[in-house]
């Protein structure tokens, strides 16, 4: 995250290290294993060729990867984005999509390589990166196999995360990097995932994988680099935006579980490179209807075969690919390292899983083709490396080279062969529901960077390794307990003193109707008595800002969950300010949006399968997520999810992306009540400089996105309330869980009221970044703010579910209205950040606005495509209209030609503007200044003058005189009257052509010439003479007339344009000499 984040990290890594050497290390055994040790002298492999340890090949590429250059951050970022903005745009949830680690701090240091996480949020878990402690020295190891397998055993687990809009889901991966992939004839490196994803609260499980190219920094799996894909074949899978994935059928599942998770590789008959994804369920598969179990069974869910042999001769066979584990490279991503490993994490994405009760095993195992069987890793960490899902609240520990999974504060150490001795500790804590903060990394304690410690109950347990840990012991009117040592042998018993004045400093976490009783401050949790919670706070406590790498945040500020008794939550504005890591996390980030994202932050209130919850008084609320999360996850500053009558009102809210969120399945009615609130975006309250909100304006969440509801529910109520977000409402048949159209129809939401209803408001006011709003009995519906005055609103067909049928119109209300300048042709008009016009809009009309004084902005585009930005600030009264005319930001500049022929194209570049056209006269509107124009040539034609400077401050003309250029024209003269094959002659410019046709033609060039008709015997013998001017093609008849015919005449005509005696005749005109005979 930055030269600093790196170095931070390395430190950090570094410490641990030492820590770990400083307690003692576990000796390696002497027992011979395919592992590859860089202090070994003689390697002495027990895999065969198929699966041997590092090749002569293979050690090549190894060493060619270790010095790649790993991309910048900016490349990461737009690799992670084109990969979320395929899967949206082709309707894959990402719950599909489990992302690489594309911040991975992953280096070489000192030889060997550091794992890519320091601290959860982590993929917690089992990695084995190749490295162990060995008599207090770091020592490494290289290894392949042609398979491994992972041994999942789950008794219990609770979980939730709302932001990720599938709360009680998380995955268990089991990832590794296949080495030596045959593609189209080329040795490539592809990470390959065996997924489990699991949810707590259905226990249904799915088998998902994935595949992602590793070649280089920047490689992406093409389309056609998968052959085939049994899962895709069966419509499991796809392939497509730089992955592949493919999923199985779902089990019902019941505890306690087991599962085998297999990664397999080979060569085809055909000689292409494959994956096998299997699986084995040991235990727990049940019938869902009967509960009986259908005991074990084994398959294969995806058979992916590699594009390996295309365009290769006949005789090509890929090469035999193998898994790789290394300690001293790093894959040719450059920043990835060849781990395996076996983790926990969120149901993709790059999600997180909160994780507040655990208690599972896990192993990680190698085959070994001499035994025929597979083995425990070597060595192993407490987390993995390579994926970009991970979790919070569980602890690792081990008993040999199994892997135990608790509650616990998910610190980062070694396990077996890289460990500590193991501590049981015990902490007793009064109240039983403090939050627990723990670490051991001196370096992260200064930077305020600690783990969290689930307490699970009263008294806990954790399995640590044995150190010294400091501790922060954290409760709302608590005096709070902070860097506390807790010695490596001593269990803790802490007593928090309560101290009102404290107030609240820690989120509020409600998960029944029990804690709801002991959180509430007064009622009794009945409709007419309901509980109480007073949220408000001064401040959160930094320690729940915690973010994962993609910024997911770890904790809500308020969470009702799972409650039916009646409460009313007061004032939910929960500021907290993002320091240490995770202001680190938000600077990565910074470098690539180009703008800062704020260090400050409200914490989001979440409401979560529960009834009868009421949200009253908080004012601006405002709780931004990173554009990681949106448009991909849906969330807002308060979330509803599978939750019923639902009050929210009196509350104002400033939308970063989303202000409330709601969702429920499309059966339920759900009756959400949303109403007294004012909505406004976040540009109107100017909170930001203009330099930030341009940025924010760009990026995915804030701008075009900030929604006041995102409405995903049916039977639902919206009125009374003030809508001054880009997009007041979305409501739409969409499942936000599923991610697909839901089979039942969203339906029946009421943007309405009834009037009996609203006269029991008379007289209520709306106040908030809007103004005040003074609502009586007659206001039945809502305000919105591009509401354009006729009929029922629906935002443009943003809204399906229902319609407002009595928007409400402002008793003073005022409009305001943008012209564009001439010469523009399209305008984008904004009024205190709310944005109206596009392509072809020359004029908008902001209408019902209240009055005040407000800042404005337009940017008007001309036929150049050329930006010109105006911005102002007015005040606008009461009952008015208000104009923001053109204020000569475009003036007209015309080229007018004279001298082309009708229909011929010219074109004139004027500072980098091309007019071009086949008219006389070529216009555009352009921005006051000096311009330099050029006129390319014209074929046939000079330019009187091809370039100049003007200056432009108003409508200017400038004129543009062609001349042709013409090397010769024809002059043709006509006889009539001659017997056929009669000499006859003319004389031009003293050159005399004779002929016995009916026509002479002769070239000349542009000028004056004299010319005459010679005499023929028989015919009228006199002569005629005269002058003509050559500009054109011409062409001359002469008359003969036989002598012997008393009124014999002969004639001249001139034909299409020419001077004949001193007159220009235009084309086609005819000028006619006759002379009788004397």
């Amino acid at each position: 995250m930055g030269l600093t984040m790196d170095n931070r990290r390395i430190l950090v890594i570094v410490v641990a290290m030492f820590m770990v050497i400083s307690a003692g290390a576990i000796l390696v055994s002497s027992q011979p294993s395919s592992i590859h040790s860089s202090n070994t002298a003689s390697s002495q492999s027990v895999v065969n060729s198929a699966a041997n340890a590092v090749s002569q090949s293979q050690d090549s590429s190894l060493k060619s990867s270790s010095l790649t250059s790993a991309p910048s951050q900016s490349q990461r970022m737009q690799m992670y984005n084109d990969v979320l903005q395929y899967a949206k745009a082709h309707g894959i949830a990402l719950s599909n999509v489990y992302i690489p680690n594309y911040f991975s701090q992953s280096k070489i240091v000192g030889g060997h390589i550091t794992p890519g996480y320091s601290i959860s949020p982590a993929p917690m878990g089992i990695g084995d990166y190749g490295l162990m402690n060995q008599s207090g020295k770091i020592t490494t190891y290289n290894y392949t196999t042609q398979s491994f397998e992972a041994v999942l055993s789950m008794n219990q687990l609770n979980n939730f995360y709302l932001a990720a809009n599938d709360a009680h889901s998380v995955t268990f991966q089991l990832n590794a990097v296949l080495d030596n992939v045959g593609l189209f004839g080329t040795a490539s490196q592809m990470w390959t995932q065996n997924v489990v994803v699991y949810s707590s609260r259905t226990h249904n499980l799915t088998f998902e994988d994935n595949v992602w190219n590793f070649s280089s920094p920047t490689a992406s799996l093409t389309n056609n680099a998968i052959n085939y894909s049994s899962a895709q074949e069966q419509g499991h899978g796809f392939t497509g935006g730089g992955f592949h994935y493919g999923y199985s059928k779902t089990f019902n599942m019941t505890y306690p579980f087991t599962l085998d998770l297999y990664l397999n590789t080979s060569v085809t008959a055909s000689g292409n490179s494959v994956v096998w994804y299997n699986y084995t369920i040991v235990s727990g598969y049940i019938n869902q209807t009967t509960g009986a179990s259908k005991g074990k069974v084994s398959g294969n869910y995806d058979e992916v075969i590699f594009n390996s042999t295309y365009g290769q001769p006949s005789s090509y066979r890929a090469p035999h690919p193998t898994y790789l584990v290394s300690g001293t490279n790093l894959t040719p991503t450059g920043y990835i390292p060849y781990d395996a490993e076996i983790m926990i994490g969120g149901p993709g994405g790059g999600s997180t899983a909160f994780v507040n009760g655990i208690n599972g095993t896990m192993n990680l195992m190698y085959y070994n083709n001499t035994t025929s069987a597979y083995h425990n890793v070597r060595a192993a960490y407490d987390i993995g490396s390579e994926t970009g899902e991970t979790s919070v609240g569980v602890d690792v520990h081990n008993e040999g080279s199994t892997a135990y999974l608790s509650s616990g504060p998910g610190l980062v150490y070694g396990l077996w062969n890289n460990t500590y001795s193991w501590s049981k500790k015990t902490i007793t804590s009064t109240p039983g529901q403090a939050y627990m903060f723990l670490n051991n990394n001196l370096t992260m304690i200064a930077q305020g960077v600690y783990a969290w410690a689930p307490l699970t109950k009263a008294t806990s347990t954790y399995y640590l390794p044995s150190a010294t840990y400091f501790y922060d012991a954290l409760q709302n009117y608590k005096l709070p307990i902070y860097e506390q040592i807790l010695g490596s042998s001593l269990d803790l018993t802490t007593t928090m003193t309560s101290v009102k004045a404290m107030g609240v400093y820690t989120p509020i976490m409600v998960m029944n109707n029990n804690e709801l009783a002991a959180m509430a401050s007064s009622g009794a949790g009945t409709a007419k008595n309901p509980y109480v919670i007073n949220a408000t706070s001064q401040a959160i406590n930094p320690l729940f800002g915690a973010l994962n790498d993609y910024e997911f945040p770890t904790f809500p500020g308020v969470l009702i969950m799972n409650t039916s008794d009646h409460v009313v939550v007061n004032d939910t504005s929960m500021p907290i300010t993002y320091t240490g890591f995770n202001a680190a996390v938000i600077n990565f980030y910074d470098q690539d949006y180009g703008f800062s994202q704020p260090l400050t932050n409200q914490m989001q209130l979440q409401i979560y399968n529960s009834s009868n919850v009421s949200v009253t008084n908080s004012q601006n609320v405002g709780v931004w997520f990173s554009s990681e999360l949106y448009p991909y996850f849906y969330d807002g500053s308060f979330e509803i999810w599978n939750s019923t009558n639902i009050q929210i009102y009196n509350n104002s809210f400033i939308s970063w992306g989303s202000s409330i969120m709601v969702y429920n399945p499309s059966s339920v009615n759900a009756n959400i009540t949303i109403y007294n609130n004012e909505f406004a975006g976040l540009s109107f309250v100017n909170v930001l400089p203009v330099s930030t909100l341009s940025a924010i304006g760009t990026s995915f969440d804030f701008g075009s996105q900030q929604y006041g509801i995102q409405l995903f529910s049916s039977h639902d109520k919206v009125y009374r309330n003030a809508f001054g977000t880009q997009t007041p409402v979305v409501s739409f048949d969409y499942n936000v869980y599923c991610g697909d159209q839901p089979l039942i129809p969203y339906s029946n939401d009421s943007f309405n009221t009834t009037s009996s209803v609203a006269s029991t408001m008379n007289n209520w006011n709306l106040t908030g970044p809007l103004g005040s709003f003074t609502l009586y009995s007659s206001d039945l519906g809502n305000y919105w703010w591009n509401y354009n005055q006729t009929g029922p609103y629906n935002d443009y067909g943003m809204i399906t579910t229902g319609q407002d049928y009595a928007p409400i119109h402002l008793i003073d209300g005022s409009n305001v209205t943008f012209t564009a300048s001439p010469g523009s042709v399209a305008l984008l008009a904004s009024f205190d950040g709310l944005a109206m016009g596009g392509q072809g809009v020359t004029s908008v009309t902001f209408m019902d606005i209240p009055a005040g004084p407000f800042a404005y902005s337009y940017i008007e585009v001309n036929a150049f495509n050329q930006p010109t930005c105006s911005s102002g600030v007015s005040t606008v009264s009461p009952s008015s209209s208000t104009s923001v005319g053109a204020d000569s930001s475009y003036v007209s500049l015309t080229f007018t030609e004279s001298g082309l022929a009708s229909g011929t194209t010219w074109t004139v570049n004027a500072n980098g503007m091309t007019f071009s056209g086949n008219t006389s006269s070529l216009s555009a509107g352009v921005p006051p200044g000096n311009y330099t124009y050029m006129v390319p040539a014209v074929s046939g034609y000079t330019i009187s003058s091809n370039s100049n400077t003007i200056s432009v401050t108003g409508a200017t003309t400038v004129t543009i005189t062609f001349t042709p250029v013409v090397t010769s024209y024809s002059l043709t003269f006509m006889e009539t009257g001659l017997s056929h094959g009669t000499s006859w002659s003319v004389t031009v410019g003293g050159h005399t052509y004779t002929n016995t046709s009916a026509s002479q033609v002769i070239s000349l060039a542009p000028g004056t010439y004299s010319f005459s008709v010679g005499n023929v015997s028989g015919y009228t013998s006199s002569s005629v003479s005269g002058t003509i001017i050559v500009s054109g093609n011409l062409q001359l008849t002469v008359t003969y007339t036989a002598v012997s015919t008393p009124s014999n005449t002969f004639a001249y005509e001139l034909l299409a344009g020419g001077l004949v005696g001193g007159l220009v005749v235009g084309g086609g005109a005819v000028l006619m000499f006759v002379r009788k005979k004397p």
